[in-house]
């Protein structure tokens, strides 16, 4: 396996207190719903277990969705 990255802009949207009590830059409060994008960097020297965790986990936009939260305006499809 070779050297990969993700990115996924607008993966989910949440309530920032939801995702570490914090306040988005431009949000007035904790409890506006903010956009969170998900970046990932893989080295490629998970090799089986890498595959095995797709295996496993399986499609992450549907996990974003059971998590309550994946927006539909983003820019990945």
């Amino acid at each position: 396996m070779e050297d990969a990255v993700a990115v996924i802009p607008g993966f989910m949207s949440r309530t920032c207190d939801h995702i570490g009590g914090c306040t988005a830059p431009g949000s007035r409060s904790s409890g506006e719903i903010a956009p969170v994008h998900f970046f990932g960097v893989y080295d490629g020297h998970g090799g089986s277990q890498f595959e095995r965790g797709v295996a496993c986990y399986g499609d992450w936009t549907q996990k974003g969705r059971e998590c309550g939260g994946i927006t539909t305006e983003s820019d990945c499809s």
